[in-house]
């Protein structure tokens, strides 16, 4: 695949979790139940990744299951290495014009308090916190994303993790992205760039650790059951 390929795929891709993030909380920021608006904010989420799916759309996070072209030297690591970051670039250009865009015209300031709120209560977390939610939170984005890309099961269920990871609150760098872009757009006092920088950098080398850990299990079951 050309270079430019993956960057339009995962600049679409970062728009469509953006879309995401903001629908989830939108549609469960104003039920008082807590449990009741982490479903549904969990279920609405998950939309953002089966726009991903219908649109070929490229996340940093499912791109670790290129690990398999590697293992079988169909691609270099160093070029998995440029595709890695062409295609987390991609989704912060989508997210943070996806989020610069819906700021002209969204009103509920709620939904925009929150996503503010949700970037603060993330970038204060200690490191190893982030690091290991991270991991956790790939661990189940790549299990989906092996499992329709992979192993070409298109079936819904797929998207039964992203569930999960949302529940648990667990740290994807693509989804921050949104998140982050809001809160740099909408904050009006002094914005936390060491807090936003080290997110970030932690949360992605996670997602890089948990998406390889699946993919590179998954590959070697997958190639001893055939």
């Amino acid at each position: 695949m050309k270079k430019y390929d993956y960057f339009l795929r995962s600049v679409w891709a970062g728009v469509f979790i953006t879309m995401a993030g903001v629908c989830s909380v939108a549609g469960s920021v104003h039920i008082e139940n807590f449990s009741i608006a982490k479903i549904l904010s969990a279920l609405i989420f998950t939309g953002g990744i089966i726009c991903c799916f219908l649109s070929n759309g490229i996340l940093f996070t499912g791109s670790m299951s290129q690990i398999k072209q590697v293992l079988e030297k169909k691609m270099s690591v160093g070029n998995m290495l440029i595709n890695w970051l062409i295609i987390l670039f991609g989704n912060a250009v989508g997210s943070f014009i996806t989020a610069l865009a819906v700021n002209r015209f969204f009103t509920d300031i709620l939904t925009l308090e929150k996503l503010s709120i949700i970037t603060e209560n993330k970038i204060s977390n200690n490191m190893f916190t982030i690091f290991i939610s991270a991991i956790i939170c790939n661990i189940l984005v790549c299990l989906a994303v092996w499992d329709y890309s992979v192993r070409g099961r298109k079936n819904v269920i797929a998207v039964v993790p992203v569930f999960l990871f949302i529940i648990l609150g667990a740290e994807h760098v693509v989804a921050n992205f949104g998140y982050f872009s809001f809160y740099i757009l909408n904050n009006s006092t002094t914005i936390n760039v060491s807090g936003l920088l080290t997110t970030t950098i932690l949360a992605a080398f996670g997602n890089i650790t948990g998406g390889l850990l699946i993919s590179i299990t998954g590959y070697y079951t997958d190639e001893k059951n055939k």
